[in-house]
C-alpha cells in the first residue's frame, strides 16, 4: 500500500503466538476474559454495536477521542474500524495481525476495548499506538489496568519494539 510517506511494508508481527485469553477477576468480583478481536465477531451485529456504543459514549462525552460527532453504524464500520483497527483499508490482513482485543464478562458483556498498531508506517513502524475504552459503567473496577497490563505483554509480542500515545486525557 501507498501513503503519502511512499510505499508501506506489511506488518512485521512476530509468529510468537498470543497467550489469550487472559482470564481476569475484576475489583467487583466479576471474571472477565481479554480475547482477541476476529472477523467473525465483528460479522456478529451485537458485538459490532457494543463496540459502536462504546466508542459514540466517548465521542458525545468529548474527553477523550478526537472525533467530533457521534458515528453512524456505516461510518463506524468503513471509517472507524480502518481508522481505529488498522493503518489501510485492509480490514482482513489487520485481524490476521492480532491487534484488537475485548475484555468481557464470562456472560459475553463487552467492558472494554483496545487496540495495538504501528503508529508511523514504514521505517518507523516498530513504534506502536494504542487505544482503549472502558464502558462508563465498569470504570473503577480495574478494566483500564487489565488493558493496559495486556497491551505492555502484547506489543513486544505483536514486533514492536516501543510505544508512543498521541492524545493521552486525564
Amino acid at each position: 500500500m501507498s501513503s503519502a510517506y511512499g510505499s508501506l511494508a506489511p506488518s512485521s508481527a512476530s509468529a510468537v503466538p498470543l497467550p489469550l485469553p487472559v482470564n481476569s477477576v475484576l475489583k467487583n468480583g466479576t471474571r472477565v476474559s481479554l480475547v482477541q478481536v476476529t472477523p467473525e465477531m465483528l460479522s456478529n451485529g451485537a458485538t459490532l454495536a457494543r463496540l459502536q456504543a462504546l466508542l459514540n459514549h466517548e465521542i458525545e462525552c468529548g474527553n477523550t477521542y478526537p472525533q467530533e460527532f457521534s458515528l453512524d453504524e456505516d461510518s463506524f464500520k468503513v471509517g472507524l474500524i480502518v481508522y481505529w483497527l488498522t493503518n489501510n483499508s485492509n480490514l482482513e490482513a489487520y485481524f490476521l495481525s492480532a491487534a484488537a482485543f475485548m475484555l468481557k464478562t464470562h456472560d459475553n458483556h463487552i467492558v472494554g476495548s483496545f487496540y495495538i498498531k504501528p503508529n508511523y508506517p514504514g521505517r518507523c513502524s516498530h513504534i506502536c499506538n494504542g487505544g482503549f475504552i472502558t464502558a462508563s459503567e465498569w470504570r473503577g473496577q480495574g478494566v483500564g489496568k487489565i488493558m493496559g497490563k495486556a497491551f505492555i505483554q502484547l506489543a513486544p509480542l505483536l514486533g514492536y519494539k516501543a510505544s508512543v500515545f498521541n492524545l493521552v486525557f486525564e
